[in-house]
């Protein structure tokens, strides 16, 4: 255990120096004037970030008073539970999913090859990374503490505060918190070895989940009942118990007795650590987690580029094979690739687009007047003609091998097109609907035409892409976007129909929108298909 103990440390050192380092500070120089720095980094960051929590203080404590106007210290638990609450929740399924305890390479070779003890080796391994999850608990908890005496202070006429009181409040709401977090922390950790040591069998997983259920519901008991909402009585019986604590950390409550309660409720946790980390595999561990300690390390000594590399792959499955290959030909083909492709691209930005295509549906509802909706439709179709054509734009760029695939034009027209497409006119209607039940009126009208005017967007876009490339271009990489042009007459084509269920009253504006918005599709993937044929 010795030779880990130096393992562990030696990379701890290494983790603190990489933080001292973006302050100039280097831990190996013994120098004097090296240690009178160290002094006046640690007074001038005390100093800092004592008027930074003030700062966000301030802010808290006039929004603390807006939503929890008549009772702030409940409200302000409640909202501490919460947040542990969601992190517990993310923390244990991710436990669940990989080894809580990573391995980066060098540790495969260093130490789990080496007859250690795995239940030394797992508390060992677990001191770093819980002191890294603390920290903003901590943050957190030394905020509110601020807050609630800036609130004190407001209703006692805005005297001037004792200081060392001021600070004590806070670091009394940092202590309360310290053995929550380490609890749930420990949980969490000990149900992600326990159940990868038992090689992740269903069976197995019944303790996790039972874990999952009873803390959670303690956590969350105690924060509906902050909040002041009415519990069964079973639930009544356990809704105070982790309240208790926070409150004895905001001066309301013997702190000493709180802590010593948490604090046996620590050890047991620990103990079911100690316990569960019994056939502990650390080979299997390094395999889980190798990747991502990895790529960690990489990001943190300056190696950007070559990390974002590594991620880049793993998202895209180039280090692993899909675990489903269907026999689709033709068509179906293209669309499967759409799918792997989108799948192992997803990202923020992804989101961002499907949620302005949700908000424009659902404001289509509650904005009636013809005027309103045309401005959504141009945001829609602004957003609307990138994101359909994102895939052909990539597929045109491989146009050696476009050229040799056995599809009709508007067949790979459709193909490249059906995915996106499908998927964008889910989530308008999703929109929609969530749209009607807030407004309790249906919006049929909108629905009917929305595959139309989704056709009509995707046909102008694909067109204007098409009629704008060259072969030369296309063969070096290189195919053209969608000009301004191009989106200004994709939104008019997805403009006529709503100006036709708008201006048409009930049953004939929703037909004729649908018709209206069926034929400028058809006419306008026609026209993308011939485009498609004439790109020289």
């Amino acid at each position: 255990m010795r030779a880990l103990h130096w393992i562990r440390s030696r990379q701890e050192m290494e983790e603190l120096s990489y933080w001292l380092s973006l302050v100039s500070y280097n831990p190996k120089d013994r120098s004097l004037d090296n240690r009178i720095y160290l002094v006046y980094l640690l007074v001038f960051f005390s100093v800092w970030w004592f008027m930074v929590l003030v700062w966000f203080a301030g802010t808290g404590a006039s929004l603390l008073a807006l939503v929890f106007p008549s009772a702030i210290l409940p409200g302000t638990i409640g909202l501490e539970l919460i947040i542990i609450l969601i992190w517990f929740l993310t923390l244990m399924v991710l436990s669940l999913l990989r080894s809580p305890v990573a391995f980066s390479e060098e540790d495969a070779y260093l130490v789990c090859q080496m007859p250690l003890k795995p239940r030394g080796l797992v508390l060992r391994w677990s001191l770093m990374p819980w002191v890294r999850s603390v920290i903003p608990f901590l943050i957190l908890a030394m905020v509110l503490g601020f807050s609630l005496a800036e609130v004190d202070l407001a209703r006692q006429g805005g005297t001037d505060p004792d200081i060392f009181a001021y600070i004590v409040r806070g670091l009394r709401a940092a202590l309360a918190m310290l053995p929550l977090h380490l609890a749930a922390f420990g949980l969490a950790w000990a149900n992600g070895v326990w159940f990868m040591s038992r090689q992740r069998r269903k069976a197995a997983g019944i303790v996790p989940v039972v874990t999952i259920g009873v803390v959670g519901l303690l956590i969350l008991s105690g924060a509906l009942a902050s909040f002041g909402a009415g519990l069964p009585s079973w639930m009544a019986a356990i809704s105070d118990v982790l309240p208790a604590v926070l409150r004895a950390g905001f001066t309301e409550g013997a702190l000493g007795s709180a802590l010593r309660i948490a604090g046996l409720a620590d050890l047991v946790v620990i103990l079911l650590l100690y316990l569960s980390a019994g056939r502990f595999s650390p080979s299997q561990a390094a395999q889980e987690t190798q990747s991502q300690e990895t790529n960690r390390n990489l990001r943190r000594y300056g190696f950007t580029n070559r990390g974002q590399d590594r991620k880049t792959q793993k998202r895209l499955g180039v280090v692993r094979r899909s675990a489903w290959l269907p026999r689709w030909q033709g068509s179906a083909a293209a669309i499967w690739k759409d799918l792997l492709q989108s799948w192992r691209s997803v990202n923020l930005s992804y989101f961002y687009h499907l949620l302005i295509f949700f908000s424009v549906g659902l404001g289509l509802v509650f904005i009636p007047s013809l005027g309103g909706r045309i401005f959504l439709i141009l945001t829609w179709a602004l957003q609307a003609t990138r994101f359909l054509t994102q895939r052909l734009k990539e597929d045109l760029t491989h146009w050696a091998l476009l050229r040799q695939l056995p599809l009709k034009p508007l067949d790979f027209i459709l193909a490249d097109l059906a995915f996106p497409g499908g998927l964008l006119l889910l989530v308008s209607l999703l929109g929609m609907a969530a749209g009607s039940l807030l407004g309790n009126q249906p919006l049929l009208s909108a629905g009917l035409s929305l595959p139309g005017m989704i056709a009509s967007t995707a046909g102008v876009s694909a067109f204007m892409i098409f009629r704008y490339s060259r072969i030369d271009l296309l063969l070096s990489g290189q195919a053209p976007s969608i000009n301004e042009l191009g989106v200004f007459i994709a939104a008019v084509c997805a403009v006529i129909p709503v100006a036709v269920y708008s201006l048409l009253p009930g049953f004939a504006g929703a037909i004729g929108g649908m018709v209206v918005s069926i034929l400028i599709g058809f006419i306008a993937l026609n026209a993308a298909g011939n485009a498609f044929r004439h790109i020289d």
